[in-house]
């Protein structure tokens, strides 16, 4: 997912800016691994170096309640997804789901404020946003977040948003008291001053920052697995120098600096059709229906094994359009993709030759039946059958019961006739 910049209008005609963020590619997410040390942890004074915000957020439950045991427990995992299992509910002892509820936004303000006090380039990447209003585009959770995936987001802006965004609001009261503060004017000076003489700065280092972060996503994960494969850091290209300052450039990954285990990457499969890159149109085709998950591209090419990779089902080729344009180079090379039911789909490119950019009625044939519609199709035949074949044996139960009691009728009329012969003789 990682984070998009996005303008639009309201009804009144005015400009309304919005930074959507989600997963752990983003600066923005609790999950972004970064170390930083707080005291401020509930029934605990001692100061405790943390791995990300989410680590924080999961040991206050445990401190809150007493649970030294979980305590340890999350600060010596490394998975931000196992730090939330071990402070489950049924993980902490005396869990009170009311008492933790009134501290939980607190702990969030405390955590996000101490992660950004410690380090420029993610204070950078906040100051970016100024003037925007920062949303975290989680389909899962609609207290922290907005209930809806990104492309899905857009398409509801600036209305249309049911849940609370309550990690976006505190992102954006914290920006808004870091801005203010001394300590921070020399950084606020250089963003006003790069905003005055562009103002598409913001966009497009916000821009250049996914990418920065994406690319570093894949380095740490290649470190983890040992794998002998080196990445282009694209921080440091031409690009990369013009936009970002070298105070606001992100330290350099290595692996005394994985603090937290890698996920698997999750990436799109085809290769970019140059004829079409830069402009207002889009290929024709597009490899996967739907994406829910994408996070970094790790093309095959680079020597990475093809089983250790991740994908979701991705999204039609008109929903990977940023401002109208098809950003053709950033990171939509080498995919693996998912059918809906969880297995491996089959990698399909889409070269640059013409001809290649139409997909053979074959691959029609196997997106079709991969494709969510098609099992909705097929899902509503299979109903109609149902009913249909419910409807025969209800007819041929009936016409049992009918014959029955026509073969009962003429059995009671036998019966009457040969009674009253009786009678007569």
């Amino acid at each position: 997912m990682g984070t998009r910049w996005i303008r639009t209008r309201t009804r009144s005609g005015e400009n309304r800016d919005f930074t959507l963020f989600f997963r752990k590619v983003s600066p923005f997410s609790n999950h972004f691994p970064v170390n930083f040390n707080s005291d401020e942890s509930l029934n605990y004074s001692n100061n405790v170096e943390f791995c990300c915000n989410e680590q924080f957020y999961m040991f206050n439950k445990a401190s809150l309640f007493g649970d030294e045991r979980a305590m340890r427990e999350i600060l010596g995992s490394k998975n931000p997804k196992e730090m939330k299992k071990l402070a489950g509910a049924h993980s902490i002892a005396n869990w009170d789901e009311r008492i933790w509820n009134s501290h939980k936004d607190d702990v969030m303000r405390k955590g996000s404020m101490a992660k950004y006090s410690s380090a420029a380039h993610l204070r950078f990447a906040l100051f970016l946003t100024t003037g925007s209003e920062l949303l975290e585009c989680s389909p899962f959770d609609r207290y922290w977040g907005i209930g809806k995936e990104i492309n899905e987001a857009i398409g509801c802006l600036p209305d249309g948003i049911a849940g609370k965004n309550r990690l976006g609001m505190i992102l954006d009261e914290i920006r808004e008291t870091m801005w203010n503060d001394e300590r921070y004017r020399n950084e606020r000076e250089f963003i006003e001053k790069r905003l005055a003489a562009d103002s598409e700065y913001a966009m497009k280092t916000i821009a250049k920052l996914d990418l920065i972060y994406k690319d570093q996503a894949a380095q740490r994960f290649a470190l983890h697995r040992r794998w002998p494969v080196v990445i282009k850091h694209c921080e440091t290209d031409s690009e990369g120098v013009v936009l970002i300052p070298e105070w606001a450039r992100s330290p350099q990954i290595t692996m005394a600096s994985l603090s937290i285990c890698p996920s698997p990457p999750v990436y799109c499969d085809f290769e970019m059709c140059s004829k079409m890159t830069n402009t207002s149109s889009t290929p024709a085709k597009i490899i996967i229906s739907r994406r829910l998950a994408s996070r970094l591209s790790i093309p095959e090419s680079l020597g990475v094994p093809i089983d250790e990779a991740q994908a979701e089902v991705g999204v039609e080729v008109p929903n990977m359009v940023e401002d109208g344009r098809y950003r053709g180079n950033e990171g939509l090379e080498g995919t693996v993709v998912k059918d809906p039911g969880g297995g491996r789909g089959d990698v399909i490119r889409v070269r640059a030759a013409p001809e290649a950019t139409r997909r053979s009625d074959a691959h029609h044939r196997a997106d079709r039946s991969m494709s969510p519609s098609n099992n909705r199709e097929k899902t509503s035949e299979s109903r109609k059958m149902n009913r249909r074949e419910r409807r025969a044996a209800e007819r041929e139960k009936q016409l049992g019961k009918d014959s029955r009691n026509v073969l009962e009728d003429e059995k009671g009329a036998v019966a009457k006739e040969m009674d009253n012969g009786k009678m007569m003789r």
